[in-house]
């Protein structure tokens, strides 16, 4: 597990602790940010959930998304499909949708990669439904598989896409600039 917290313009992801609780309660208080997302029982119960989380080993990165004031807006987590595969999945506060704190979160954790070296393609499984994340993932680089990856176990209504490694290129300061 990556234990750093990771910054984003606006953005502090921060490694999820056994305190984060009661925030991501209140971020769930309203189910409908679950709607799209079939792994995540309802009715949400933020303390079982957040114990399960943070047990599962094939999460690499489980940070709660925060602005930099502080306040929490979501979750994202990077974790390994059965198969391997790389998987990015996130969910945000219904009051911080349209703002484009998820793609600025997951960025921020693809170029996070890029600087470790990793150069493995990121997946991410959308509801068929979901516009907003469906047209987010596009503007980031990933593409829709018309193919399920083998033993990748998703649910029947939810579409995989892929998205090539960001390189890692330094800036003229020599601070990690992902592409």
């Amino acid at each position: 597990m990556i234990n750093a917290c990771l910054l984003a313009d606006r953005l502090v992801l921060v490694p999820m602790t056994h305190d984060d609780v009661s925030d991501l309660a209140l971020i769930a208080a309203d189910a409908s940010i679950f709607r799209y997302i079939p792994d995540i029982a309802l009715p949400f119960d933020a303390g079982r959930w957040v114990r399960s989380v943070i047990a599962n080993d094939a999460h690499r990165i489980k940070h709660v998304i925060r602005l930099r004031t502080g306040e929490p807006v979501g979750f994202l987590q990077l974790g390994q499909r059965r198969n391997g595969d790389l998987q990015i999945g996130y969910f945000l506060a219904r009051a911080h949708w349209g703002h484009g704190f998820a793609r600025e979160a997951c960025l921020c954790v693809l170029g996070f990669l890029a600087g470790l070296g990793e150069e493995r393609p990121v997946h991410a499984a959308v509801h068929r439904d979901n516009l907003a994340s469906l047209r987010m993932l596009g503007s980031m680089g990933f593409r829709r598989l018309d193919s399920m990856p083998p033993q990748a176990d998703l649910p029947p209504d939810m579409i995989d896409h892929v998205r090539p490694p960001f390189r890692a290129v330094r800036d003229e300061r020599g601070g990690i600039l992902a592409r």
